[in-house]
Order: C-alpha cells, then structure tokens, then sequence
C-alpha cells in the first residue's frame, strides 16, 4: 500500500502497487466485513461491480476503469485506475475559488460526453443477439437490424444513472482531462445499485424531485446534479449551501430541500466576481464567460425535470455545439491571425526596401547638395572676380579721364587722346585674349598690341616734349605695326563655310584658339560651328580695334 485515498462509511480507498508486477492501481475496500461469497452485501457489491464492469467495454476515456473484484480475507475488494490529480472541489480551494473559463467548458464537454455515455449510447457495447432477440441484417452477416423502437428498448435496459454526481466524484487529472468516479449508487436498468446503506446522495447536489421520493429516478436527476457541478465551477460554490453552522442538521437539510425545489440560483456573474476580485485584490472584474454556457447551466437546474435536458445524450450534443462553434471561430480569427502575421512580414519586407531606397536617395540628395554649395561658393568667387575686373575697369576710366586732362594743354592735343584711346582698347584686347587663350598668330598680335602700348608711351612722352621728329617715327612704328596686324587677321580668317573635314579636325581647328586639349566625342558640325563662333568674336574685336585706330 502507497496511500489511503480516503475514506467513508461505506468503503476506503487506497493507492496500492503490485508486488510481482509493479503496476500501480487504487482499490476499494468495503469497510463491513464479509463472512462468506454468499453474503448479501457481496453479492450486491458484484452486482455494482457488474455495472461498472460493462461501463468499460466502450472503454470511454472520462469514466474511471474498474477490473475483477474479490474476496480477500472477509473483505470485499475491487481494483480500478489509479487517477492522479485532485477532485473538482479541491481544485477549486487550490485556486482559490476561481478557475479560467476554460476548464469550465472542457469539464462540461467531457463529463456531460460521460453522461452521454451512460445514459443512451452504453447499450451499442452491451446488447446481445440471443438474450436481446435482434435480428441479422441479411446484407451483412456481422450486423443487427436496430430500428428506432428497438434502440429505445435496448437504451431502457442497459442505461445506467450515476445517481450520486458530485464534485467530490469528478476528477481532475494532472495533464487537465477529467474523469467520474464512484458509481457506488448507480442504476441500472431502473434498478438502485447500491451496495451499503448509503444515503442517497450529497444533500447540496439533490435534485429536487429527489427530496419527495428517492424511488423516482431518472437521467434528469443526473442532469440536476451535474448543473449544480457546473454552477460550482463557474461561480465559485454551489447555488444553495449547507448550513454547517446551524446545530440543528434536520432544519439545515429542510431548509436547503426548500432552497432547491423552491429557490432560483443567485446570479453567476455577481459571485464570480467576488471571488474574481479577491483572488486578483485591486482588478476589478469583467463577465469573462459565453452566455450559452450560463443558459446551459440554468437549463440543467430547472424544477420541473421535463424541462431540463432530457439526459447526457441531449446535453453533450448542446455543449458541443456551441464549442464548435467557438473552436470554428476560434480557429478563423487563428488564420485571420497568420494571414495578418504574412501580410505584416510582407510589409516589412516592402519596408525594409523602402527605407534602402530611401537611404539611396539620401545620399543623392546630399551629393547634390554639397555640389550646390560647391557652386554656389564658385559663384561667389566668380562675383568677386566681377567685382574685382569692375574695379579695375573703374581705375582705368579714372586714368583716362586723367590722361585727358593731361593732353588738354599744349600741342598734339588729339594725338594725346588718340594714343590714350589705344593705349585703353590695346589693354581690353590683351584682356579678352586671355579670356578666349588664343594661342599662335594671336599670341604674336598680343605681343604686337604690347609693343604698341610701349611706343605710345613713349610718344605721349614725346608729344609732352613736342618732338615732331620723333612723332613721325612712331608714327611709322605704329603704321607697320597695324599693317602686320592686319596681315595676321587675313590668315587667320580662313573660309566661312563648313568644307567637309571630319568631327577630329574641326575639333583640332578649335581647341587651337579654345585651348581645350581632350576630344570631347562630338561630330565634325558642332565643332565646325565652334570654330566659327570663336572666329566671329575675334574679328568683332579686331572691327573695333582697327575702328578707333
């Protein structure tokens, strides 16, 4: 023996292991000794073996399995599966009078399928050809032929009423699942099974009717109980308690038969919040449970029998109706979940690519800004050169208005001014030249226009002198020069119409005067067009130079 179990004043239970084989099983002892195997009181304990003994030939998972029972030394004795966990009314004190609704629902789908079991579909594991009178279906040797009256016959005869439900009867295994025990006061047939004097039932579990005349029993008094159960589970205690406190127990019964038969249960909701907020101190409690299983408790604890569920057959069918219904929604909102958790990988995803792109254009929006102000500091500079060659444009007007008042006076007056007004465009020219980087015959016309500066120099000083000798040679000086120059601007002139040569010879042609020096890819008539313009400007300024001169 590992443990006692517990014990009543019927029978005691033990959690035993076997010696040779080591299985592990719980037995139920009779307290009451037997003398012999004719006892009556071991022959109704056989007889209640019986009925338990074919509630297992379905082999249903929620029903608790018993094996052969035996008479061992003036005791009765009966093995059956040991169930390791606690019962309802103990699991409930662990949790403090307060389980989730999901072991409600699981407990009122596994025990009312139990119920189900006992009280109509038990007789498809239990009929007999010859002692049922059934017939064979002539198209398969290995079947009856049941009709609707036969099947009603057969469910009368080999139904069983647990007829003693209760929380301390129901199990709950470790791994969640729960079982019914203790068939002790089971009908069968219509016939009390009860092997002891036991009374008929735990007083807050009876059903109604039961408190007139415990000779009427039916499904719906099982149904009754497993009500009280339900409300036990979901709200936290029974719907009419035991007045442990009044001395006197007769009144305390009488009073609670009146609470059952007349009594309509407090309200679900409003005792499961008590012990809600007691359990959770300072959460303040929300209805947390489906209405149909509210009505399905409530429907269970009618008064009238007639309008209870008819048996376990007709309640399981409803609660598991509802459960599919809810495990379909269930699994709906499931997949609307996946394909949300999909949906939201795929943005981002498209996110991540998003912010690559973004990234991409970050950048490129800060090269350009940094080229922005790389150009706007050149346009900076380049404004300060303008204003620079402005200032210096101002000086030079500032010295011939000076060289004007200087050649006023004496002779020569207009030769001053002429060689002032050389002396200025010579120095514009040698400017511009140096815009354009000519190069060649126009670096020579550079050199010349210097020269020609220096000898007008010398000869505002010799017109300051009034040397007419010397003037006349600078005069000469200066013809010869305007003539050479002259013939520099006839050579360089060339032809005014694009002659054909490739894209690289016009290109050639330009990049002498441009000072460009890398081939830049375009064809023979951009460049011949640049050549030209380049050409234009040029005799502009020569126009101008020989008009003055």
């Amino acid at each position: 023996m590992l443990d006692e179990l517990g014990r009543g004043g019927f029978a005691t239970v033990y959690k035993v292991r076997h010696n040779e084989l080591g299985y592990i099983r719980a037995i139920r002892v009779l307290n009451e000794t037997i003398v012999d195997a004719s006892s009556p009181t071991y022959q109704k304990f056989l007889r209640e073996c019986k009925v338990l003994l074919r509630l297992g030939n379905g082999n249903h998972p929620n029903i608790v399995h018993i094996y052969q029972p035996r008479l061992l030394d003036n005791k009765a004795l009966v093995e059956m599966d040991y169930v390791d966990g606690l019962d309802v009314l103990h699991y409930l004190k662990q949790n403090q009078n307060f389980v989730p609704v999901e072991e409600v629902v699981r407990m009122a789908l596994q025990m009312s399928s139990a119920l189900a079991y006992c009280h109509e579909d038990i007789y498809r594991f239990c009929m007999d050809r010859d002692a049922d009178n059934l017939q064979d279906d002539p198209d398969d040797g290995s079947k009856v032929l049941i009709d609707e009256q036969t099947r009603k016959r057969l469910i009368e005869k080999y139904k069983v009423i647990h007829n003693d439900i209760h929380s301390g009867n129901i199990m709950r295994r470790e791994d969640g699942n729960y079982v019914l025990l203790d068939f002790g006061l089971a009908i069968n047939g219509g016939e009390v099974v009860r092997s002891s004097r036991r009374k008929n039932g735990a007083p807050e579990f009876k059903a109604p009717e039961k408190w007139d005349n415990e000779a009427v029993l039916t499904e719906q008094s099982d149904i009754y109980s497993f009500g009280i159960v339900l409300y036990q589970c979901l709200a936290g205690r029974v719907p009419f308690p035991l007045d442990t406190k009044n001395p006197n127990s007769t009144e305390a019964e009488y009073l609670l038969s009146k609470a059952h038969q007349q009594s309509l249960p407090p309200s679900i909701e409003d005792i499961r919040k008590v012990f809600f907020e007691s359990k959770f101190a300072g959460q303040t409690y929300q209805k947390d449970y489906p209405q149909w299983l509210e009505d399905v408790i409530l429907k269970c604890l009618r008064k009238n029998p007639a309008e209870r569920f008819r048996n376990g057959k007709e309640l399981y069918d409803c609660v598991k109706m509802h459960t599919l219904e809810e495990t379909k929604v269930s699994k709906e909102i499931e997949n609307k979940l996946v394909e949300l958790t999909n949906r939201n990988k795929t943005l981002e995803t498209e996110l991540g690519g998003l912010q690559g792109a973004n990234a991409s254009l970050n950048t490129a929006l800060n090269e350009k800004q940094n080229a922005l102000v790389r150009t706007e500091q050149l346009l900076r500079e380049s404004n300060e050169q303008i204003d620079t060659s402005k200032k210096e444009v101002k000086s030079l007007q500032t010295e011939i208005v000076r060289l004007k008042e200087v050649g006023s006076s004496g002779t020569g007056k207009w030769k001053v001014l002429t060689v002032v007004l050389l002396l200025a465009l010579g120095l514009f020219g040698y400017l511009y030249l140096e815009q354009i980087h000519e190069t060649d015959y126009w670096a020579t016309y550079a050199i010349n226009e210097q020269q020609l500066c220096d000898t007008t120099t010398t000869h505002q000083q010799i017109v300051e002198d009034d040397n007419n000798e010397q003037i006349d040679r600078l005069n000469r000086q200066i013809r010869n020069l305007q003539d050479e120059n002259a013939q520099l601007r006839t050579s360089s002139q060339g032809g005014s119409e694009y002659q054909g040569h490739d894209a690289r010879y016009w290109y050639n042609q330009y990049s002498q005067k441009s000072g460009s020096d890398t081939y830049q890819g375009h064809d023979a008539q951009y460049w011949y067009k640049e050549n030209e313009s380049t050409k234009k400007q040029r005799d502009n300024y020569k126009k101008q130079l020989n008009d003055n001169i």
